[in-house]
């Protein structure tokens, strides 16, 4: 008869007690002798972006007017031009100047001039695109999309006039619109 000479502890462990016997002893070497790592990732996610060339803040002076020449209501009078350069990166193949205002007739489009002592009334200022599309301040479907080729400055036209609402009454008209260099 053949004896085992193994220790009766070990007779009896089953191979699967054995395998997480063996897991155990690794795992607790290994987390002993490993080190902590910490692992940074960083990234940076950047639209490009093109900038005016020239003075960013504008003043578009409209020529003097009698107020009996607005009529009629709802018409564009006496147009004057005005002009806005911008240029752009590389890799930028098309760009929008978007152009708003906190003060804009929603029915019109137009910017409304401030109102006070001195100030014209029943009148607005109506901005358009250089091919004569009309722009409705604040909405950018009606801002035309300028194509960029190059780095170069990139002069866009575009039009003031007033806008009689109603009859004018003589006075100052000033309105104020921002606009940004969008690249959509």
């Amino acid at each position: 008869m053949k004896t085992n000479s193994r220790p009766a502890s070990v007779r009896s462990a089953s191979p699967v007690a054995m395998a997480m016997a063996s897991c155990w002893m690794c795992s607790s070497t290994m987390a002993a002798t490993s080190a902590s790592v910490t692992v940074n990732f960083r990234g940076e996610y950047s639209v490009p972006t093109c900038s005016v060339v020239g003075d960013q803040d504008q003043i578009v002076v409209l020529r003097t007017v009698q107020a009996r020449d607005l009529v009629p209501v709802g018409t564009p009078k006496e147009e004057t031009r005005f002009t806005i350069t911008f240029q752009c990166p590389s890799g930028v193949n098309n760009a929008r100047i978007f152009l708003d205002g906190s003060s804009v007739d929603t029915s019109t489009g137009n910017l409304v001039p401030q109102s006070g002592p001195g100030m014209a009334q029943n009148v607005q200022i109506h901005l358009q695109n250089d091919d004569g599309s009309v722009i409705k301040v604040g909405d950018a479907t009606t801002m035309k999309v300028i194509p960029v080729s190059g780095t170069q400055p990139i002069p866009v036209d575009f039009y003031a006039s007033y806008y009689p609402t109603g009859d004018v009454s003589p006075g100052d008209v000033n309105a104020i619109a921002t606009y940004v260099i969008d690249v959509p």
